[in-house]
């Protein structure tokens, strides 16, 4: 169960942060290499762990290089049956577009799966998950 920040990967650059009582916030800095992709989902099902629903914001402001491996790994990780939605925030218009491509090949490969979506502005990625988790939780109640 994560229930406090965890610092992972070279120089323990990136982050993990619970926000109570949903939400994870995980920072990535710099290049993230497979083994830092191994922790990034670690700490969401560890995250998840004892909790209805969870939701992730991702910011990505200083993320660097996605490793050929590691995005392999994203692409093939199912992550937990109880997670709601995913916002990245801090992305260019060109990462949002190829995110965007990216995001619905994900979708064809797991039908199953959970809202994600991308955004410039932190308050908007905030704002999104919000009407997910009311949606969700609407969806919960019919």
């Amino acid at each position: 169960m994560l229930t406090e920040e965890r610092r992972f990967g070279r120089d323990l650059a990136h982050l993990a942060r619970p926000e109570p009582p949903d939400t994870l916030v995980l920072v990535p800095v710099g290049d993230v290499a497979l083994e830092d992709a191994q922790e990034m989902i670690k700490a969401m099902v560890d995250f998840a762990q004892g909790k209805p629903r969870t939701f992730l914001l991702g910011d990505m402001r200083r993320m660097g290089t996605v490793s050929m491996e590691a995005r392999r790994y994203f692409a093939r990780s199912k992550v937990n049956e109880n997670h709601g939605a995913t916002a990245l925030f801090g992305t260019t218009l060109g990462q949002r577009v190829l995110g965007a491509l990216i995001i619905r090949a994900y979708g064809l490969l797991h039908p199953d799966t959970f809202e994600m979506a991308l955004f410039e502005r932190e308050e908007a990625a905030r704002a999104w998950l919000a009407e997910q988790r009311l949606k969700l939780a609407h969806a919960a109640s019919q």
